[in-house]
């Protein structure tokens, strides 16, 4: 056996820290052009939400963790299910809580008391978010005060939502304020203004006017080879023979054939695995494992040559 088996080798089984691998080995290093560059600085010049789309893996929400980081500010996120509403990324009721209050005849008659902050409001406002009775103090609400702390927030895959979560909130990524819960108190920008990032895999049209009102960046696989020195620059060796074996995929298409190849994502899994396994070219398992983690049936082995 000549990998190093997660069975056999106790030390293996490890979990790497969270910013090592999987979708957040890109947390910190990206690979950014003038045009990304430009498309964030849009946004944030004119206070616009950044629409991101393009293809699954080619780095939308890892760019957002990115930009956070470059800048220093907050980063903060929530993945859109077709469950989610906009409430939900505002605030949420703890019903719980209120269930057994009411059962135990201690039921608090003001809503506030059982409302917990969701991301945009810990985006906005900090102190209120993390008490929201904090609300009810009239001399806060009009002091005024910021501590100019922005964030980065990532909606991600806005898509999957139900098609008038977009538009309902317009309202509040305009004005960047809401009322919590029917209360009458309202959630105000005072932290800085945060830079907030939309992603989109294009699985449904998105409503024109929602997309009207974003700075939009369309992102395309991006170069492997950049990609890959990036973030395996001790490993150059094996960063060339993946490469070499994604343009043995590409010869091996049937003429006019147009399958997709690898993402970034599936690329650098690829070479993660081949880095933690101590899998090398040659190796009995090469072809497997790039199977595995990145060839997925785009090309049989058969059709490849032999490395």
């Amino acid at each position: 056996m000549d990998f190093n088996n997660i069975f056999t080798n106790p030390d293996q089984a490890r979990r790497l820290p969270a910013t090592g691998a999987g979708d957040f080995r890109t947390g910190f290093d990206y690979l950014y052009d003038e045009e990304m560059e430009l498309a964030i600085s849009a946004a944030a010049a004119t206070q616009r939400p950044l629409l991101v789309t393009g293809p699954t893996g080619c780095g939308k929400s890892a760019l957002a963790r990115s930009t956070a980081h470059r800048l220093g500010w907050r980063y903060l996120e929530r993945v859109i299910n077709s469950r989610t509403e906009v409430s939900s990324l505002l605030w949420e009721l703890d019903h719980v809580r209120r269930l057994q209050d009411a059962q135990a005849k201690a039921l608090d008659p003001r809503m506030l008391a059982y409302v917990r902050s969701s991301v945009l409001w810990l985006a906005l406002d900090r102190y209120s978010a993390k008490d929201p009775m904090l609300l009810l103090d009239d001399n806060r609400e009009t002091s005024g005060s910021e501590s100019l702390d922005p964030a980065v927030v990532l909606i991600d895959e806005i898509d999957k939502a139900d098609p008038d979560l977009p538009n309902n909130l317009l309202e509040v990524l305009g004005s960047l304020r809401f009322e919590v819960a029917d209360s009458a108190r309202y959630v105000t920008c005072r932290d800085g203004v945060p830079l907030i990032v939309i992603t989109s895999n294009d699985e449904r049209d998105l409503p024109p006017a929602f997309v009207r009102r974003c700075v939009c960046l369309n992102l395309d696989q991006p170069d492997l080879a950049g990609v890959g020195a990036l973030h395996f620059p001790q490993h150059p060796e094996i960063v060339a023979a993946a490469l070499e074996l994604v343009e043995q995929l590409r010869v091996a298409r049937p003429q006019g054939e147009q399958a997709q190849g690898p993402s970034a994502a599936e690329f650098l899994d690829f070479i993660q695995a081949c880095r933690e396994l101590r899998v090398r070219r040659g190796s009995s398992h090469w072809r497997e494992l790039a199977e595995a983690c990145m060839l997925k049936g785009r090309a049989s082995a058969a059709s490849l040559p032999s490395m």
